[in-house]
């Protein structure tokens, strides 16, 4: 699915959504995310399997790949399984993968590949759960704001050291069209 029309590519604001197995391409020059789950209190909300990149570049500073935020905390949203590559705009609202909770939930974060972003995950508020993820070429792998009561972080490979692991992998080809994320 591919978007120039200055929105996000996924807005979700239902409860139980499953985004899963598409190819998400973020080209337009405006303020916009690629799939956003948000909104009050969407529950249940899957986000995996995805492939996520911007195509064109960006002045807007607030562009992430894929993004989870305002949920309750009874809610625990899983993001996993997906490759974020492009959303390189160098400002604090730029990520590959973003999560904040309003409500302070628990977020779910595991096996993604990120990589060519500004940061690589942004956390926010909330109790966030980080195992397995790969985070390679972009300027600040792991960063946080906000109130992180619990930060679990386990098995994450960050080339910049901000990770348990630290070392710079390489890819197939990730300059390739399309790049080729296989190690």
């Amino acid at each position: 699915i591919e978007n120039a029309a200055g929105n996000a590519i996924i807005d979700n604001q239902d409860d139980f959504s499953r985004i899963s197995y598409m190819i998400l391409v973020q080209n337009s020059s405006l303020d916009q995310d690629g799939v956003v789950s948000q909104t009050g209190s969407p529950k249940s909300v899957r986000i995996f399997n995805n492939i996520v990149y911007k195509e064109n570049a960006a002045t807007s500073p607030s562009q992430s790949g894929i993004v989870a935020y305002r949920t309750t905390d009874s809610d625990r949203p899983l993001v996993y399984n997906n490759i974020v590559y492009g959303f390189a705009i160098t400002t604090n609202t730029c990520a590959g993968i973003s999560t904040d909770g309003g409500g302070a939930p628990n977020f779910y974060v595991y096996n993604n590949t990120v990589h060519g972003c500004y940061q690589g995950f942004s956390r926010g508020w909330g109790d966030m759960h980080y195992k397995s993820n790969l985070t390679n070429g972009n300027t600040t792998d792991y960063y946080a704001t906000g109130n992180q009561t619990d930060i679990s972080m386990l098995n994450n490979l960050a080339e910049d050291g901000t990770g348990q692991l630290t070392a710079a992998v390489v890819f197939v080809d990730e300059a390739g069209s399309p790049p080729d994320f296989h190690l």
